[in-house]
């Protein structure tokens, strides 16, 4: 199977040779800069995420987005005003807008430690993922972009294991 067929035939919940293999939101700018430091060739910059995503083995796979207020679109419009129609309403609200987050951050110190042991932690989670991925309609990725904290390493690991779980989803 191609990709384009590989993807229809998952969204079908059907039977497919592989999962698609993919990340529907690349990765970050400084994420990029540091695999740079770590290994990933320069020749591979930021805003060449299909070459990088070729350099790893992934499927090809790009995004359209279609806005739903242009005229272009047709479907029923919906407006709600916001919480913040002028600057009055601002100065109310920004006090909450940016409140302080040391305490939480500490809280998941613990979790950082256990995420940062990249391999077993990684396989329990395609593991937890296992059951979606065979029955058909789910598509693994990294959850909203690879954030710079993820080093090239790891993600290799994660490219190692996405590897393995979407090809033992198709029967």
């Amino acid at each position: 199977m191609n990709h384009p067929e590989r993807f229809r035939a998952v969204m079908s919940f059907q039977t497919v040779d592989r999962l698609p293999r993919w990340e529907w939101a690349m990765w970050w700018d400084r994420t990029i800069a540091r695999w740079h430091e770590e290994g990933l060739p320069r020749n591979l910059p930021f805003h060449r995420v299909f070459d990088i995503a070729r350099s790893f083995g992934l499927d090809p796979y790009q995004q359209f987005w279609f806005s739903t207020t242009e005229a272009t679109i047709e479907a029923v419009q919906h407006h709600v005003e916001g919480r913040v129609a002028d600057m009055d309403d601002y100065h109310c609200i920004r006090p909450r807008l940016y409140p302080r987050h040391e305490s939480a951050i500490e809280a998941m110190r613990p979790w950082a430690d256990r995420q940062a042991r990249g391999e077993a932690a990684m396989r329990a989670e395609f593991e937890r993922l296992a059951p979606l991925m065979r029955r058909g309609g789910f598509i693994p990725s990294v959850d909203h972009q690879t954030p710079p904290e993820v080093s090239l390493e790891q993600y290799r690991i994660y490219l190692r294991l996405l590897e393995e779980y979407t090809a033992a989803a198709a029967p």
